[in-house]
């Protein structure tokens, strides 16, 4: 099959690309040609917030599958259907869970989530949802996944495409310029050989559905020639999830290291007050559909995932963001051990009495 991937020079897109030129596909590339990498592949130059006006180049090649990887707003939708409508063209589209109620929510501290969250559960109550959240200008003013995926599915709907909108997890793995706030925070303790951890008694909890780059990439080949896909909405990401403090367990097991774990007061480790009453951090989702519906399952197990998460960052330590203040946090377990045998020791005293 002839593929285009709209993106696919950076992380998901990248493997995207990867994988399928693996599996013995012909690819083509759509990007602004500003990053650099070692595909060796055809690359349209273009800008994805002009796309009409490459609507004869993209036409001419009778694509039989677009993977849309950077599609963010509603032109977005509305461009890719202006220019495929009525084609042949299968068209799959990369979401996000960030679309869910459940996840803005968490964002505003409130906790009204039904877990875990399928593909038919609430997605967020405002337009434009991360715009309380960024700088005013920026590529939030008008992201929303949702906005997005509605024009897709309604264009479905009306017969002028093909689509299967994909809503991704936390994905991770080398390549994530989110590690540091993946996992990047656990493996820089182990590499600075720090026999010690600290979360906060909310962090250690933290349950959230996550997606290794290499089994999310084949998850979306897979349903390159699959018909039953046709027109649906898909989460996907792993099949179980773990708290925030059994990924440390999981990532010092790799490395043969030891963690002493220290669980601490929320108001402790985070100046902000608001998170003094934040809820739990769950954010599950139901990722049974596709495999029910095609079959698929992942490539490459959990273990070799975090070898591979850990290997790349080993080797490119700059991926993981400011070194920890360790002094500092050595001077808040003195005090806060202090302070918490002081108020036993007085417990203790007064049941006496």
């Amino acid at each position: 099959m002839k593929v285009l991937i709209i993106g696919g020079t950076k992380f998901i897109g990248k493997e995207i690309a990867r994988r399928t030129i693996q599996g013995g596909h012909d690819v083509v590339l759509f990007n602004r040609g500003l990053t650099k990498h070692e595909l060796q592949i055809e690359n349209i130059k273009g800008d994805v917030n002009e796309l009409l006006e490459y609507k004869e180049v993209l036409l001419n090649h009778k694509f039989d599958i677009i993977v849309h990887c950077i599609a963010y707003t509603e032109k977005h939708a509305d461009d890719l259907v202006s220019v495929f409508k009525n084609t042949k063209s299968k068209l799959i589209v990369l979401s996000s869970c960030d679309c869910y109620e459940a996840f803005q929510g968490l964002n505003r501290k409130i906790d009204k989530a039904e877990l875990p969250i399928s593909e038919s559960s609430p997605t967020s109550s405002l337009k434009y949802y991360w715009r309380d959240f960024k700088t005013k200008g920026s590529m939030a003013d008008e992201y929303d996944k949702n906005l997005m995926t509605e024009v897709l599915i309604d264009s479905f709907k009306n017969g002028e495409i093909n689509t299967t909108i994909f809503r991704l997890p936390m994905v991770y793995g080398p390549g994530d310029h989110q590690y540091p706030g993946r996992h990047g925070a656990i493996i820089q303790r182990i590499l600075d050989e720090k026999d010690y951890i600290i979360f906060s008694d909310r962090e250690q909890c933290q349950i959230y559905t996550y997606g290794y780059i290499e089994n999310v990439a084949a998850a979306i080949v897979h349903s390159f020639d699959k018909l039953v896909t046709n027109g649906k909405i898909y989460n996907i990401g792993e099949s179980k999830s773990r708290s925030r403090r059994r990924w440390a367990g999981l990532y010092s097991e790799i490395a043969n290291w030891n963690f002493d774990y220290h669980i601490l007061p929320e108001e402790l480790l985070r100046k902000d007050p608001s998170y003094r009453a934040a809820p739990p951090q769950l954010l599950l989702t139901d990722n049974s559909l596709y495999t029910q519906d095609t079959g698929f399952v992942e490539p490459i197990d959990l273990k070799e995932c975090i070898k591979r998460t850990f290997e790349y960052a080993k080797n490119n330590k700059s991926v993981l963001g400011e070194t920890p203040d360790y002094s500092g946090e050595e001077i808040l377990l003195k005090k806060y051990y202090s302070c918490i045998d002081t108020i036993l020791s007085e417990l203790e005293g007064s049941s006496q009495t």
